[in-house]
């Protein structure tokens, strides 16, 4: 078999691989939200589940397609869920000190969803950012009653910090890894058109 020959085959192969990925039977979102979920999966062998479980909702809730935006909106996001968080974690600790008093956690979760929503509306925030940051608020104080309640949000906290910045991470690999695949194209159909235009100069 020529050298010619095997280099053709060789390059038909990438060609189907990279249409492949290009062009997959599942969208670009599928994959990478299970990319997350699989390395979440592995982080929760070693890891407790109030760690892993606020990380897996924020990866599913902030994997997003548009590639353009990716960067911007992550940050945001990462903003929104540290602010959420924090208040989340800021009324565990109060309800603590209270003594855990159920009526009191429903008042203050209650107040921190109203402050957190006049904040976004005065000052204008996107509407996705609000979401991640109630959904944050959500997970982190959302956690039983105990004597290791805050131990437990903090951890929650952490979670889904971590699975926002894992969402950002996938989305900026897969964007360049799709930026590769566009130029290798267009550098073959370049490469094609000169070997055509060699065989057959024009006269």
């Amino acid at each position: 078999m020529s050298e010619p020959t095997i280099r053709n085959r060789i390059l038909g192969y990438l060609d189907k691989l990279t249409d492949h990925v290009h062009r997959p039977r599942v969208t670009t979102l599928e994959i990478e939200v299970a990319v997350g979920i699989a390395i979440v999966a592995v982080v929760s062998l070693f890891t407790i589940h109030y760690f892993t479980t606020p990380m897996a909702t924020a990866v599913v809730v902030c994997t997003q397609i548009d590639r353009k935006e990716a960067r911007k909106l992550g940050w945001r996001r990462l903003i929104g869920t540290m602010f959420g968080g924090l208040s989340g974690l800021l009324v565990v600790i109060i309800d603590d000190h209270f003594g855990g008093n159920p009526y009191i956690f429903v008042g203050l979760a209650f107040t921190a969803i109203i402050l957190i929503g006049s904040l976004f509306y005065v000052f204008k925030l996107p509407s996705g950012s609000w979401k991640i940051t109630m959904i944050s608020l959500a997970l982190v104080m959302l956690v039983q009653f105990g004597e290791d309640r805050v131990l437990y949000a903090i951890f929650r906290l952490l979670g889904t910090v971590a699975g926002v910045l894992l969402s950002v991470v996938i989305t900026t690999i897969w964007a360049h890894t799709e930026m590769a695949i566009e130029s290798y194209r267009e550098q073959r159909k370049l490469t094609e058109a000169k070997e055509e235009e060699s065989e057959h100069p024009s006269h």
